[in-house]
């Protein structure tokens, strides 16, 4: 058995050291090329920012995009658990931006802490982000399509919810200590990609009829490339019907 260290200083250094030995594994071989594929939803983040200056909910979108990053630093540093941590808060912040975006009193409250991010309220089926009322709201054409997405956020919350509260997870294998583990990082650029899509999807459900040409214009290629089998979203861009 490793001693334990005897001072807060030589055992935080060791952990520093764990961290520094996961994270030259981890842009090591074909995984730099990953990282740099899950860097560009930040740079995407970054266009819809861009894209949403002057709304209020885009105060939740902005500690997002942060939270993103820092998820992905802990990725490569081989902190697994709050690495998937950090993705379920920046699907949670993302949703309940787009929810709040609709209820200019509650996105009040939330922004002044004077109330809560409920989950089982943002995947509500008849009031939700991905509900059919939500969709004739502001992207009617999307009807058809918010039940598949409902259920797909619903799996991956409850799958990064796991590693949150600490439970033995089925879905996601965690290592029980800090070093790089090919498993963890090959799942979490999985539910990455899934987290992107879904992202991309919800924002432009809601603000896609509402965006004007030159802001449209921001996002316009990276939704061509992310929703462009999506027939409604490429038609309202301009593509082929």
């Amino acid at each position: 058995m490793t001693k334990a260290p005897k001072t807060p200083r030589a055992a935080l250094e060791r952990l520093h050291e764990s961290c520094t030995q996961a994270m030259a594994t981890s842009f090591g071989e074909e995984r730099e090329a990953q990282l740099a594929q899950q860097y560009v939803f930040g740079a995407e983040l970054e266009h819809w920012l861009s894209a949403l200056a002057g709304r209020p909910e885009r105060a939740l979108y902005e500690v997002a995009h942060r939270e993103y990053f820092i998820a992905m630093l802990n990725l490569v540093q081989g902190q697994y658990r709050n690495a998937f941590k950090g993705l379920r808060l920046v699907l949670e912040l993302h949703l309940q931006g787009i929810l709040l975006s609709a209820d200019p009193i509650g996105l009040s409250e939330w922004l002044r802490n004077a109330k809560d991010t409920s989950w089982a309220a943002i995947v509500d089926e008849e009031r939700g982000v991905f509900s059919v009322r939500f969709a004739k709201a502001f992207f009617p054409a999307l009807e058809d399509r918010t039940g598949a997405y409902r259920g797909v956020v619903r799996t991956l919350y409850k799958e990064l919810s796991e590693t949150t509260h600490g439970n033995i997870s089925n879905a996601i294998q965690l290592p029980r200590s800090i070093a790089f583990s090919a498993d963890a990082f090959r799942t979490w650029c999985e539910k990455a990609e899934t987290l992107r899509s879904t992202v991309h999807f919800g924002l432009a459900l809601r603000y896609l009829g509402e965006l004007d040409g030159e802001r449209t214009g921001l996002v316009e290629a990276m939704l061509l490339d992310r929703l462009g089998s999506v027939a409604p979203v490429r038609e309202r861009l301009g593509g082929p019907a």
